[in-house]
């Protein structure tokens, strides 16, 4: 009898923990399907819709995941609804109103990929909770692709919003009547609109205030409004980015004889200092900053004044100077190792150079041979290219000896050996592509093998052959611009003058080249 009562007390016992526990059993089949809505209160597609709380029950314990960037709420509401469960797992889902719902409108309520289920995270993909305050369901839509052809990342998370009835002028700049969003994916699709004359964008809406941020965002938009009617309706979309407006920073100083002026926008300013001759100071622009250097011979003693101009913009500033140390002039190179036939050889500094002594200068080949050269300086971008004729398969030294260059505020540099080789013709491979343009439109043919960091670029205006010769190995991009207005570069949109990006045409696949090999491509540009 006690060994009966015993082993009852110890199954009893197993049977509550099995109980206790939340999740899957161990061994089996692993659980592949999604949770599955078993009711929902009022229900889904509910008409007439009065209530300030919707539950929605699922037939297992759920959780959410990244809500916060899933969550798509179409018409957009000024105060977004509690949404529970904020934290942990449940089997429902409550969302609290927390405003008055708009009168004859559908809303949908999309939680993208947020729901997976607690034990094997499995996904319920796009579930939307839709009703409408009216007596029907509004159940148009309009679909697209949406791509950003200079882009080097997968785009996702882009929102696409609809404005009704709207002032041209005016969207992007207010919350709009519909709201979607591609997710992780560069479809879109707007769902249950009513019947109207729909004006379009497509945003990345990086800090999700519904707004366009120039020169933060980038911004698609379709040239014509869309008369929604009996059909749907499928328009595509194409990114572009902008720069910011124009505005002029305060200046600094960061060292000693030099003032930064910062500013952003597409035009470079022109500055002015009172009472300076203009020969006792330089301005200069590195390549990659949006920043102008003012570089004095001698630092004034009181008040600095400078009068800025970049376009419409004027300001004047007052700046007292510090007795900063004076920055070495640096130099160094652009190459590392190899020389490629197609790259030039340049020096870069951190001074502007105004000065170099050619006789403290030596260019070897195989370490014995001196060669002759050509130095170009251009000291408003730092940069100095050097020239020589190169042979195949040789080593090269550039020897600078003390007092080789002199910057504008009279630092020299001291001695520096610059190495580098050439390679073997072999070791390079050539790509040969057949281009039909039967429009004759101008082309700018581009070739990258590090994602348009850098490019080797040709331009043509007709059918025929471009070859790009003596590449090194790697896997190399082919991007086309169309040049519709034949000023050799590529334009960008303008959303305030609805102009459209210059089309771009990105060849579909990557070309592999190897050493000594030739590769072969058609592309067609209609």
């Amino acid at each position: 009898m006690k060994n009966t009562i015993a082993i009852f007390i110890v199954i009893i016992a197993l049977f509550q923990v099995s109980c206790a526990r939340m999740g899957s059993p161990t061994g089996g089949p692993k659980d592949s399907i999604p949770p599955i809505m078993a009711i929902a209160k009022p229900a889904n597609k509910t008409t007439s819709f009065d209530a300030e709380k919707v539950v929605i029950v699922f037939d297992e314990y759920i959780k959410f995941e990244k809500l916060n960037t899933q969550l798509i709420i179409s018409p957009p509401m000024e105060k977004k609804p509690i949404i529970k469960p904020e934290v942990g797992v449940s089997k429902k889902i409550s969302i609290e109103f927390l405003e008055s719902l708009s009168p004859n409108t559908t809303y949908t309520i999309n939680f993208g990929n947020s729901i997976i289920d607690n034990n094997e995270g499995n996904k319920l993909g796009r579930f939307s909770y839709v009703f409408s305050t009216g007596p029907d369901l509004d159940s148009l839509s309009i679909t697209g692709n949406i791509t950003d052809p200079l882009a080097d990342k997968k785009l996702e998370n882009i929102s696409v919003m609809a404005y009704k009835n709207a002032n041209d002028t005016l969207v992007g700049y207010y919350t709009p009547n519909y709201l979607s969003n591609t997710l992780d994916s560069t479809n879109y699709s707007l769902e249950n609109l009513s019947e109207a004359n729909y004006k379009l964008i497509a945003l990345e809406d990086k800090n999700n205030n519904y707004k366009y941020d120039k020169g933060l965002e980038r911004i698609g938009f379709l040239n014509e409004a869309i008369q929604l009617k009996s059909a749907d309706t499928i328009d595509d979309f194409i990114l572009f980015k902008e720069p910011k407006d124009n505005k002029i920073m305060r200046p600094t100083q960061t060292s000693g004889h030099v003032i930064i002026l910062g500013y952003q926008g597409k035009d470079i300013p022109k500055v002015s200092a009172t009472g300076i001759n203009q020969n006792d100071y330089f301005i200069s622009k590195p390549s990659s900053k949006d920043s102008l250097y003012f570089w004095f011979k001698e630092m004034p003693k009181d008040t600095l004044y400078l009068s800025i101009k970049q376009d419409t913009l004027h300001q004047n500033f007052s700046l007292t100077p510090r007795d900063l140390k004076i920055d070495s002039l640096i130099l160094s190179s652009n190459t590392k190792g190899a020389l490629h036939p197609n790259d030039s050889l340049i020096l870069s500094s951190n001074i502007p150079v105004n000065y170099i002594n050619n006789d403290s200068i030596l260019l070897l080949e195989q370490d014995s041979i001196p060669i002759e050269y050509t130095l170009i300086n251009n000291p408003n971008t730092h940069k100095i290219f050097v020239d020589f004729k190169r042979e195949t398969n040789k080593t090269y030294s550039l020897i600078l000896k003390e007092l080789a260059f002199k910057d504008f505020l009279n630092k020299t540099t001291g001695k520096q050996t610059i190495k580098l080789k050439t390679l073997d013709s072999e070791e390079y491979g050539e790509i040969v592509l057949t281009i039909k343009n039967p429009n004759n439109t101008q082309l700018i043919i581009e070739i990258s093998n590090d994602s348009f960091k850098t490019k080797t670029t040709q331009i043509i205006n007709s059918s025929q052959e471009v070859a790009y010769r003596q590449l090194p190995p790697g896997k190399y991009q082919i991007r086309i611009i169309q040049d519709l207005n034949k000023n050799n570069k590529f334009d960008n949109g303008n959303f305030k003058l609805r102009l459209q990006p210059e089309p771009v045409y990105n060849f579909n696949k990557k070309i592999t080249l190897r050493a000594n090999s030739e590769m072969n491509e058609t592309i067609t540009i209609e």
